[in-house]
This record gives C-alpha cells, structure tokens and sequence, in this order.
C-alpha cells in the first residue's frame, strides 16, 4: 500500500512538475494505514482503537497544515534543484517509505496485529487504563500542543513579512528552538518524547510472547527516528543552516542587508539563551555548564564556527556568484 501510494505520487508530482503533494502524502500514508491495519486486525480493543485514532488526528492535523502551507506559500524551493534530477527526486520518496515503514511498525503493524492484542489468536490485551495508557494519553496531548502551537506560531511570524534575518523568538519559540522533538507520534508514548519509556508500553501490556518479541523488534523505530532527527533531518537542517544565513546577513560583501555584525549577534545571543531539547527558561538555560548543554543535544557538529564555517561560507558564496556573473 505504502509502495503504490509513495510511487504513484512521484510519478504525478514529477511529470507535472509540482511539489504540492510532497509532504501531504507521507502523512497520508499514516492515516490510511492507521484505519487498514486497524480494521484488517479486527482487533477493536480500547488501546488499539485509541492508538489509531491519535495516529489518525496527528496526521491529519500536520499534513492538512502543509497542505496549506504549501499552496499558500506557492511552492517549496527544497525540491527546486531535486526535481530536475529524476532519480534524486525519486530518492526522496523512498526514504518517505522508509519513515512510514519504520515507524509505523512499532504502534500500528504491530499493536493491530490479531497475535499480539487478540487472546483469540495467541495475543494478550490487558485492560485498558494503566499507568502507561494515561502517561501515554498525557503524553501525547502535550506534544499535539506544543507542536500545533508552534506550527501557528511560526507560520503567523513569516507571515507577517518580518525584516531579513529577523529571529522567532517567541511563544513556544522563546524556550525551546527544536520542537520537533515532540512530534506526538507513535503513541501512547512517544519515543522522541521519552525514550527509556517509549518501547511501545501498549505491547508490553500483552502478556503473550509474540507481543514480547515484536516488542524488541519495535526498537528499530528508536533508533530510526532518533537517527533522523539527529543527523538527517533534525539537527542538521535546523541549526548549521540557519547561522550561515545569518552570518552573510552580516559579513558578506554581496548581501543587500550587511548591518556589521547585528544579525550574527542576535543570532548567537539567541543560540546561548535557548535550549534545543527540553523547553527551559533562557536565564537558566545560558547558565549552565558545557557538558549540560551537550546533553541536551547542543553538540558542535550542529555549531556554526566563526572562523573555519564563516570563512567557507564567504568563499562559496563568491564561488557562486562568480559561476553566475
């Protein structure tokens, strides 16, 4: 199913030239599986209908919002160059099978699954209403906030044609600048959220061995995400990218918008102040040690170095311009 769907809209979206449909589709891959797998199951207890229907709501909360953002945006300039180059283009729908497939194997394939949750075919299913399933509930309410909060937030700021090189640096934006770590899915709990609590504890309410084991098997959805996040799509494209941009604000000498080094301030006294992973005050945040600030993800490959990142980043900038001149 996930295969049909990834490659029909590649083919669609590359013959016509668009990229509207990009990121609506790997949303749309978690709703519809959310209800086949759930009905092909027959499994209706409380946990799994409640699972579905929470992976259900997120999708369809985040891609109706890139829908929108999307085509009121006119386009999305990530795929500009990707397009031209069929098989690059195509290679962004297979790592969108590779996401859904990942992680819709922990809360979905698995929890549905007739020998996991059915005591008719060898599964178990505890009653519903734990402490996992509440923590989960609660767990998963939170992230929903946080990130349609910020999702509004961010779009109302760029809506709001805000002078180059302007900071996001308020609402939810104004103590932590890597929400996406509350991405609300896979519930109950979600595993970017807390992970040494996130191997799916609606399996572990079964007590048959099939849960156990596909419950180790769940883990590959861990690791993938946190995988992703840190050194795909996460960190990598939330943090180096944006200082280059505010470092040519300041420095380069081709930017229509040099301010002598204003743009970069603001940049850095934002990065210090703010925590990338758990939402803290600014006053605590910039104080405390290096090694704090480590775990809680600010590594250095995500930093941008003044002297060895700035100088490259002027150098290729005047590469480019000479190609185009």
């Amino acid at each position: 199913m996930t295969l049909g769907i990834q490659l029909g809209i590649y083919a669609i979206t590359f013959l016509s030239q668009t990229d509207k449909l990009n990121d609506l589709v790997g949303s749309a891959n978690f709703l519809v599986l959310a209800l086949l797998t759930l009905n092909w199951g027959q499994t209706y207890y409380a946990r799994n209908i409640v699972v579905s229907v929470f992976v259900t709501l997120w999708a369809a909360r985040l891609g109706g919002f890139l829908f929108f953002r999307v085509i009121k945006g006119g386009g999305d300039n990530r795929f500009d160059e990707m397009m031209m180059k069929p098989l690059s283009y195509l290679g962004f729908f297979v790592f969108q099978i590779l996401w859904v497939w990942t992680v819709r194997c922990t809360s979905l394939t698995i929890l549905n699954s007739p020998s996991v949750s059915d005591p008719a075919h060898g599964g178990g299913n505890s009653r519903f209403g734990t402490g996992n399933d509440i923590a989960g509930i609660v767990l998963w309410a939170l992230g929903s906030v946080i990130e349609a909060t910020a999702d509004i937030q961010k779009y109302g700021f760029k809506s709001s044609n805000p002078p180059e090189g302007a900071i996001m640096d308020k609402g939810i934006w104004q103590i932590i600048t890597w929400w996406r770590m509350y991405v609300p899915f896979p519930p109950p709990l979600p595993p970017h959220t807390h992970p040494p609590i996130s191997l799916t504890p609606a399996i572990r309410q079964s007590s048959s061995s099939a849960g156990t084991k596909a419950l180790w098997f769940s883990i590959l959805s861990l690791g993938f995400i946190t995988c992703l996040l840190l050194f795909l799509s996460g960190l990598p494209l939330s943090q180096k990218p944006v200082a280059n941009k505010q470092y040519l604000l300041s420095y380069s000498p081709l930017s229509d918008h040099r301010d002598d080094g204003a743009a970069w301030r603001a940049h850095k006294h934002y990065v210090q102040r703010i925590s990338i992973l758990l939402p803290l005050p600014p006053a605590v945040y910039v104080r405390l040690p290096r090694a704090a600030k480590w775990i809680l993800l600010d590594w250095p490959m995500s930093q941008f170095d003044e002297k060895r990142d700035g100088h490259k980043a002027l150098q290729e900038e005047r590469k480019q311009a000479e190609e185009n001149a």
